[in-house]
């Protein structure tokens, strides 16, 4: 009862996916409505067209009349001819469609994972969502062309053989027919092993994917780990017990085609038994009649070799379904809806603000306050987990569920978009981030508005034309992935750059001068004092020279506001500022 249960609910969420596809599918309904009327039109010809050889052979043939030969032979032929030209416009309509559908469903996929909130990112897999956003489309594109479509075919092609054998002989037709609830039985069982197998192949695919990416993605660590012969032999292991899924998913599928085809050859062979041994008593069956019943019997078992293969397919298309579905209907997004329109500098201001990542886990922030005045400049240190990024994180909307109250402009910021925020703010993450593409575009990165005279002058602020006018094609230049054609200090003005389009009444600088070499980083602090005039701006940085010209600074440790104020007080007060001043006096590097 409970497997019955369990396999109902199985088949409501199946046809309810194949449902939630269609507003992914509207726009291409006429292609959906030309290709699915043609499905009775190949069912039906494939009916006519053994009744048209049993013709030609017992009224022309048999009775040597070569004009009503020729007259059969034709229809044959245009029977043929016009069997090809509707299954080629099936198949090309509802193929486009689905591939359009596929297109815009990738999309949305893709723009709502942007969208989920880091924290839910935080405890996934990237390789995993690589696969879903490739692999699993493939899988439904697949499925969808070759499996749904294609089993109505078969199935309008099965009924019409049936149909066409009874209107032969129905003496034939039942011993024909008599094996069908054998061939369906094998049909099932051996959907259900492909089902599976085809289960465990996906996600041996997930899991092979995802440690591919961490590997590429790690390559220069893994080189100088020397961990080549590790991870070569963890991705062999991966690979092996995806080879063992794929092969089982082959075995299952041969056994089964075999099996269907012996058993076809058996009805073959039963059905002219009848016929010779009929075809001395009077027997109205002739011979025409024999070779169309040959031909029903092969169109009659090959869509069930089809299906059985197809119900696999479509078993993979709802698994397929069920996690891209499972991925738009997640929910974690970051609260708030309400636009901004900051267009001069503003004050920010968090009042007893503590935070947690996850839920019960212990608190990273611990009832931080401070605040910064319009047009004014915070340096914010510590030491590493004391909090200082987590400050920006929750400044930038990247991650809610805090307690207590953070304002921007005067306003708390819980009900403010978060991408209507950011649009206002100029970043430098610490990790840099370049793409492949022009310089251009990796500091403009198209966004809305945003011109070529908007790029130039970020660059020109920060000092980056020096070495972008030097490029052969200048801001059309081409950048490899990951900046592998630049220095790492061209990569961090690049993205010093980008912060600065649109000149933002907010800038923040996440540790951003912590790795580059002394004369970019000239370069950057020559700049970061024109930008501490007329807009509000956040520095977590290790440089006290950087922190030197904020007007006031920030001191976390483990999540408490152990001092805050202007340099100068605070390098009066012989607290952990001073003692900063006092390592970087002595030339060693502070442990913050």
């Amino acid at each position: 009862m409970q497997s019955r249960n369990q396999s109902n609910t199985s088949s409501a969420f199946a046809f309810s996916s194949l449902l939630r596809l269609w507003p992914w599918l509207r726009p291409n309904k006429k292609l959906v409505v030309i290709g699915s009327s043609m499905i009775p039109v190949v069912a039906l010809i494939s009916m006519l067209q053994p009744i048209a050889v049993q013709r030609a052979i017992d009224n022309g043939i048999l009775k040597g009349d070569l004009q009503t030969t020729l007259q059969w032979a034709g229809v044959c032929l245009g029977l043929s001819f016009a069997s090809y030209i509707f299954t080629a416009i099936q198949s090309l309509t509802t193929s486009t469609a689905v591939h359009r559908m596929i297109r815009d469903l990738r999309v949305t996929l893709i723009a709502h994972i942007l969208r989920l909130a880091p924290a839910w990112h935080d405890h996934q897999i990237s390789g995993a969502l690589t696969t879903r956003a490739t692999s699993d489309f493939d899988t439904l594109s697949d499925s969808l062309n070759q499996g749904v479509l294609s089993s109505l075919i078969d199935v309008m092609v099965l009924v019409g053989c049936i149909a066409g054998m009874f209107f032969l002989s129905a003496k034939l037709a039942v011993t024909a027919i008599i094996i069908l609830p054998l061939i369906t039985w094998i049909v099932i069982w051996f959907s259900r092993r492909l089902n599976q197998v085809m289960l465990a192949s996906r996600k041996n695919l997930s899991a092979l994917n995802g440690f591919t990416q961490e590997a590429l993605t790690s390559l220069n660590a893994v080189k100088l780990l020397n961990a080549e012969p590790s991870v070569t032999k963890r991705f062999g292991s991966l690979n092996n017990q995806y080879r063992d899924a794929q092969l089982q998913n082959v075995f299952y599928d041969s056994l089964m085609f075999a099996t269907i085809d012996g058993i076809s050859s058996i009805t073959l062979g039963i059905v002219l038994f009848i016929t010779i041994k009929s075809s001395g008593h009077g027997s109205d069956l002739t011979a025409g009649i024999l070779v169309a019943f040959v031909q029903y019997v092969q169109q009659l078992f090959e869509p069930l070799k089809q299906l059985g293969s197809k119900m696999a397919m479509l078993q993979g298309a709802f698994t397929s379904m069920e996690r891209i579905f499972g991925l738009l209907d997640r929910k974690d997004h970051v609260h708030g809806e309400q636009p901004v329109s900051w267009t001069n500098a503003v004050d920010i201001r968090f009042d007893h603000v503590s935070f947690a990542y996850g839920d019960g886990g212990q608190d990273i922030l611990k009832d931080v306050s401070f605040d910064v005045a319009a047009g004014s400049s915070l340096a914010i240190i510590g030491s590493t987990g004391s909090g200082k990024s987590t400050i920006i994180k929750l400044m930038t909307k990247l991650y809610d569920g805090y307690r207590g109250d953070i304002k921007i402009a005067g306003e708390p910021i819980f009900e403010k978009s978060p991408e209507n925020m950011r649009r206002h703010m100029g970043i430098v993450p610490q990790d840099i981030v370049l793409f492949e593409g022009s310089v251009a575009f990796n500091i403009g990165l198209n966004r809305q508005g945003t011109t070529l005279h908007d790029i130039e002058t970020a660059a020109k602020i920060v000092g980056a034309d020096s070495f972008i006018d030097l490029f052969p094609e200048t801001y059309a230049f081409q950048v490899r992935e990951h900046g592998a054609n630049l220095s790492h200090g061209q990569r961090q003005l690049i993205v010093f750059a980008r912060a600065l389009v649109g000149l933002p009444p907010i800038l923040i600088l996440d540790e951003a001068t912590s790795s580059i070499d002394p004369q970019s980083e000239a370069l950057i602090q020559a700049a970061t004092a024109k930008l501490l005039a007329g807009r509000t701006v956040i520095v977590i940085a290790h440089r006290l020279q950087t922190i030197k010209r904020c007007r006031s600074v920030l001191v976390l440790e483990h999540g408490v506001v152990r001092e805050f104020g202007s340099p100068q007080v605070l390098a009066a007060a012989n607290g952990r500022y001073s003692e900063l001043i006092k390592i970087a006096a002595t030339g060693l590097a502070p442990s913050h």
